[in-house]
């Protein structure tokens, strides 16, 4: 598919000094191929704000959020990006001019629920870093950001439960991280083809240029459940695993996804498809089709949804 970067294994190289020296401990900046380009995330962005240009959408994913220098536009409407926008540049000028404020910022919060080649793309860019630091135990979550001349303060209340990895597509961001209530303050700048990276604990706040598109992707601490690292890993999973979350590892083609080291007794576990919808019954042994973040083996039926 055009205008996705597919980082295999073989690449795991760049996420080398991330990993060891990084991980868990400091921020820093690295550069590190981004699965998308800018081109294809504003593509994607276009798709994702379609149903929100006719209103306002409530429980919808991905989640669709325009904000401004005087907060978030409930329903933005025609602000959001169409067809006739066939840029960042050109759609965050136009709604710069119609909204006469300055400085604006466009969040579309799990997009890659809308296209499995970027999500797949996204999730094999991650591989060589959780090969190494472990693989998540928690959903990771994706967000595509698209901003002019934006100050976002969104991270400066309290400190971060997440890690931060954050590709600069497009453009220039500055980041000013305080680590703690006492911490001195550690300023990032990154542009295009860079990415940024923050453990959890640390309160933020961005500076997006004139033209700036990100992809971020957030791991959530999950200090009683680490996963376990090295050659062979396997993902141990604490909750159902989200079809959205660029964690998820798939098995290699014509074999079962391994099963997780999670001992749980009785479990319930969905599967969720438009239909049928499956469920763990505890006995027997699960279809190769569930996922890798399986709860354990059981016996699954299609039963019809309450």
């Amino acid at each position: 598919m055009r205008d996705v970067t597919s980082v295999t294994g073989e690449q795991g190289v760049y996420w080398d000094e991330l990993a060891t020296r990084h991980w868990g401990r400091r921020p820093g900046r690295f550069t590190v191929p981004a699965p998308l380009s800018a081109a294809r995330a504003h593509e994607l962005v276009v798709k994702a704000t379609e149903p929100f240009r006719a209103g306002t959408v409530y429980g919808a994913l991905p989640k669709v959020r325009l904000h401004t220098s005087r907060g978030w536009l409930g329903a933005p409407g025609r602000l959001l990006p169409g067809a006739g926008d066939t840029s960042a540049e050109r759609y965050l000028a136009r709604a710069e001019r119609e909204l006469a404020l300055p400085g604006l910022l466009l969040s579309v919060h799990r997009p890659l629920h809308l296209d499995y080649a970027l999500w797949a793309a996204v999730r094999d860019a991650l591989a060589g870093l959780w090969r190494t630091v472990g693989w998540p135990c928690l959903p990771v979550e994706a967000e595509l950001t698209e901003a002019r001349g934006f100050t976002w303060d969104r991270g400066m209340g309290v400190p971060s439960e997440h890690a931060v990895l954050l590709w600069v597509l497009e453009g220039n961001l500055e980041v000013t991280l305080w680590p703690g209530a006492e911490g001195e303050p550690i300023e990032l700048a990154a542009s295009a083809g860079e990415l940024l990276y923050w453990p959890d604990g640390y309160r933020s706040q961005e500076r997006h240029a004139e033209r700036c598109v990100t992809l971020r992707v957030h791991v959530p601490r999950a200090p009683r459940l680490a996963t376990a690292a090295g050659g062979g890993a396997r993902p141990h999973r604490c909750r159902r695993p989200w079809p959205g979350d660029p964690g998820v590892r798939s098995a290699a083609p014509g074999r079962r996804n391994p099963l997780p080291e999670v001992p749980r007794r009785h479990a319930l576990a969905e599967h969720r498809t438009a239909w049928p919808r499956w469920r763990y019954r505890g006995h027997g042994h699960a279809p190769g089709r569930l996922s890798a973040g399986r709860l354990g083996a059981g016996r699954l039926s299609a039963v019809r949804p309450q």
